[in-house]
């Protein structure tokens, strides 16, 4: 009887490992091909005469995000100043004292508005407030790298290149709005 059991155990035991065996080969076939992990991001501070702004990217991933809808964020800033005028109070009479009451003014600067642009080669964030643009973030697809980003006289410019594509966003504001213009090139060997 003990032999049976020996018997038993060990094909249970062999069961097992090629159970344990054939797993670890179907994951590794299939690790490359997982998502999960973000793409590289790019850290870039761009300084011009008129605009410091340091880019840091976002964990998301381009693939996360659909090109059909548009990112769009607001930040709205405002400004108040107040002025009070002086209290003045008859020290001896039995009248009420006479206040007045306080001036307010309020100033509202435009919105500043976050837009994502999807390239093939990546994405490139931007925002407008008034004439001034400031670039906020890019990050390549997979298989691309980002090979420039530059801000100069208020123009953003990202280059996007692979082995065989190169994508090109250039960007700037007018009276609050990205004019932007995307260029898509494949490689062709000649």
């Amino acid at each position: 009887m003990n032999m049976r059991r020996l018997g038993l155990f060990t094909a249970w035991l062999a069961a097992t490992l090629l159970a344990i065996v054939l797993a670890s080969q179907a994951v590794a076939l299939v690790r490359d091909q997982v998502t999960d992990r973000p793409s590289r991001t790019v850290t870039t501070l761009l300084t011009s005469a008129t605009t410091s702004s340091t880019a840091v990217l976002a964990t998301t991933t381009p693939a996360d995000i659909d090109p059909e809808v548009p990112q769009r964020t607001t930040s709205p800033t405002s400004t108040t100043a107040a002025t009070v005028p002086p209290v003045t109070v008859a020290p001896t009479t039995t009248a009420p004292p006479t206040t007045t009451p306080p001036t307010t003014t309020s100033t509202t600067t435009p919105p500043t508005v976050d837009q994502r642009y999807t390239l093939i080669g990546g994405w490139v964030t931007v925002a407008c407030s008034g004439d001034q643009i400031s670039f906020k973030s890019a990050a390549p697809q997979p298989g691309f790298s980002v090979e420039r980003v530059e801000l100069e006289e208020n123009t953003v410019d990202v280059k996007f290149e692979s082995s065989d594509h190169t994508s090109t966003f250039e960007a700037e504001c007018s009276d609050g709005e990205v004019v932007a213009s995307i260029e898509e090139e494949d490689e062709q060997d000649d």
